[in-house]
């Protein structure tokens, strides 16, 4: 991590030479507004049916993460203003946390939480098919599965290679949740995620591998996204 924050960091020019990008850059400007009114679409929609406390989740707060690298990224390719370099620095900024948070929260929800929860509640009949009511239904699929290729596309909409830099960013912001979730939301009695409750013995392991598993995506993407343009523009 150390390393992530003294290292090099993300220069468009340079990393992204060897990537060529999905579409011409009017195209992406266009493509990344009209999916930036598709995120604000789905914030807005939680706003008038549940209400704004969702975005004390981290599934909420990665959905929000994708949804402003869209805006700023967006804003960043339009005619030369004052605030274009900082939007600009902005979008790059958030490139790999929302990736990181989008490709965890997919994950985590999906092969941990998800089967846990199914076999908790195998016992009540009721409560399961409740459970899986709510779990299908086109909101929390779309936060806790539409999420991941929305924040895939968004990174090879306009692609570069990750530097260590951006697994900082990650890293940085992954830990001020859990700082905010341990002495905010746990203190409070609001266990939203059971897996890092601090009084589990495996708390720690628990901690240390969600870290390990940004280091594995960065990675990954790393070495995904080359070859995901070139099948691309190949066929």
């Amino acid at each position: 991590l150390s390393r992530g924050y003294l290292g090099e960091r993300a220069s468009h020019e340079s990393l992204s030479e060897n990537m060529k990008p999905l579409f011409s850059p009017d195209t992406t400007q266009k493509l990344r507004m009209a999916l930036s009114v598709y995120g604000f679409a789905v914030l807005y929609y939680m706003k008038r049916t549940i209400g704004l406390y969702p975005l004390v989740s981290y599934t909420m707060q990665s959905w929000t993460l994708c949804t402003l690298r869209y805006t700023f990224g967006s804003l960043a390719a339009q005619k030369e203003t004052s605030l274009q370099e900082l939007f600009h620095h902005i979008e790059e900024f958030l490139r790999f946390p929302s990736l990181a948070q989008n490709a965890t929260t997919f994950v985590v929800w999906w092969l941990l939480l998800t089967p846990i929860l199914t076999i908790v509640l195998s016992g009540n009949g009721k409560r399961l098919k409740d459970f899986w009511s709510w779990n299908t239904s086109p909101f929390l699929l779309t936060v806790h599965g539409i999420n991941l290729p929305f924040a895939i596309v968004d990174h090879l909409l306009n692609p570069r290679q990750l530097v260590l830099h951006d697994l900082w960013n990650a890293s940085a912001l992954g830990v001020t949740y859990l700082w905010f979730y341990l002495s905010v939301l746990d203190r409070n009695k609001l266990p939203l995620y059971i897996i890092l409750s601090p009084r589990s013995r495996a708390a720690t392991l628990v901690y240390l591998g969600i870290l390990g598993k940004y280091y594995l995506l960065y990675n990954g993407f790393n070495s995904t996204t080359p070859d995901a343009l070139d099948y691309y523009h190949a066929s």
